[in-house]
Order: structure tokens, then C-alpha cells, then sequence
């Protein structure tokens, strides 16, 4: 345990009674908060442009939305696919980098990479789950 000296100690109680102190005094005490009544409330006029997407489809029938923010120098990338079960793959970059990301994240829908041993595992496991499901009557 680590010694305290004695002047240290004092300095700080009475550093905490003057604190404390000033927290008691009545000059510092804050008005009571007195809500309006809602009737009397005004507020600016709500100035609110939303961009429009653009909306175009591409030659293989995918629908492309691009909507535009240029406040930061970034990009989104959302691709919702719906064939039986909507399924979603989302892709966050800056706008530098946006290429490469774009190049990585094709080459992961076109072209993913199935490890054989976790695919075997996967099926392996599901089989043994459904083995053990009786149909109850």
C-alpha cells in the first residue's frame, strides 16, 4: 500500500470542504425548471430536401438505386437480394478506396470460396440433428 503524506492528505479535506461548502450555498442554487405549455411552443420552420435516388437497371436485370451525400467521403453499399429468403450483403468505404472494395466485394458474390472441410462439417452436424428428430404422433 502506498504511503500518503500528511500535508497531501490535508490539502485535500479542505480542498473537499470548500467544494462541499459551495455546493450548500444558496447563491448557487438554480431557478426550478417551469415547463411551457405546449400550445405556446414555436419552432422554426423545418427545412428538409431529401436527395432523390436515381434509379436505373442494368443490362442482366439488376435494379441499382445511387443516392447521393456528399457531406462525408464515403460510400454504402447495400445488395438485397430476394430469391426465396431477402438476403442482404452490405459494403462501407471511403470513397478513395471505393474501387478495390468494389473489386473484393464482386469477387465474393461471383466467385465465394467454400472451405470443403467446414462444408462437410456443416452437413455432418445437420444430418446428425436431423437424425435424432422423431416425428411425434
Amino acid at each position: 500500500m502506498k504511503k500518503h503524506s500528511l500535508p497531501r492528505i490535508i490539502i485535500s479535506l479542505i480542498t473537499l470542504i470548500i467544494g462541499f461548502s459551495f455546493c450548500q450555498s444558496d447563491t448557487l442554487s438554480a431557478a426550478p425548471f417551469v415547463s411551457p405549455e405546449p400550445a405556446k411552443i414555436t419552432y422554426r420552420p423545418l427545412n428538409f430536401a431529401p436527395t432523390q435516388p436515381y434509379r436505373f437497371t442494368l443490362s442482366n436485370g439488376l435494379t441499382v438505386y445511387i443516392l447521393e451525400n456528399h457531406e462525408l467521403p464515403v460510400v454504402k453499399l447495400n445488395l438485397i437480394v430476394k430469391s426465396g429468403a431477402q438476403t442482404q450483403w452490405s459494403v462501407f468505404s471511403l470513397k478513395k478506396d471505393f474501387e478495390k472494395i468494389l473489386g473484393i466485394f464482386s469477387e465474393l458474390l461471383q466467385e465465394p470460396l467454400f472451405d470443403e472441410g467446414r462444408l462437410k462439417l456443416g452437413k455432418d452436424l445437420k444430418s446428425r440433428v436431423l437424425m435424432h428428430i422423431t416425428p411425434s404422433m
